[in-house]
């Protein structure tokens, strides 16, 4: 074979073997910045979300273990009923707020190839489930299909120096009157009438399912008890 033909062969194999290594490369260092970016984000929402779980999960516990609507809202003077509906509709939506703030951060991240990040939305998702579902078993009351749990989140959230926050208590108080804001908690105020007479299933499945999450997100027990009591 002709010794040009030869340097041919062998710089074109080079140039491809070149080529295919700085694309393993590009490729590479794209999924390790796309996993730093999704643990990033965890990690600066990670207090909020497990914070406005241990809230939401302690206030089904004291429904379901302690009579805390059954003491405030049935027997309580005007100011511990209004303030038993107000502040247990506000950690629900918290909740929804901080899930929603999540979601959108990460939607363009490569989120499922982090095992936290995957393990934390499986576990947000059954969250959602419980939420979502319609099995008589676990009762109608504060069921909240899929689409609303985003509604109501998104209405949860406000802007702040250009970043996304939940909104506090004060603030969603004070929204009461807002027809427009309070007419995605007005079904969920009915529920609490019902439950405060009959705790139902779907608020004990929801207070473990939160505890599971709160467990995953602060697996060292640093900011909780590690071991949190299920109603």
């Amino acid at each position: 074979m002709d010794a040009a033909i030869i340097v041919a062969i062998i710089a074109l194999v080079a140039s491809v073997v070149t080529a295919a290594i700085s694309i393993y490369g590009q490729t590479h260092a794209a999924a390790l910045q796309a996993r730093r970016e999704a643990q990033s984000t965890l990690s600066r929402y990670r207090e909020p979300l497990v914070a406005a779980a241990y809230e939401l999960q302690s206030r089904l516990f004291n429904i379901l273990r302690q009579d805390f609507l059954k003491k405030y809202y049935l027997e309580g003077d005007d100011s511990q009923r209004e303030y038993a509906v107000e502040n247990t509709l506000y950690l629900v939506g918290q909740y929804l707020g901080w899930s929603e703030i999540l979601r959108r951060k990460i939607q363009f991240l490569d989120f499922g190839e982090v095992q936290e990040t995957r393990e934390v939305s499986v576990l947000q998702d059954a969250i959602r489930e419980l939420f979502s579902t319609d099995k008589e078993a676990i009762g109608r009351p504060f069921m909240i299909w899929r689409g609303q749990q985003r509604a109501i989140g998104e209405r949860m959230i406000v802007s702040e120096d250009g970043d996304l926050l939940c909104m506090g208590y004060g603030l969603f108080a004070d929204r009461a009157d807002d027809d427009g804001f309070w007419c995605w908690f007005k079904p969920l105020e009915a529920d609490i009438d019902v439950v405060a007479r009959a705790p139902n299933e779907r608020l004990r499945l929801l207070q473990h399912a939160l505890i599971d999450l709160i467990e995953r997100l602060d697996a060292s027990g640093i900011r909780f008890p590690q071991r949190i009591e299920r109603a």
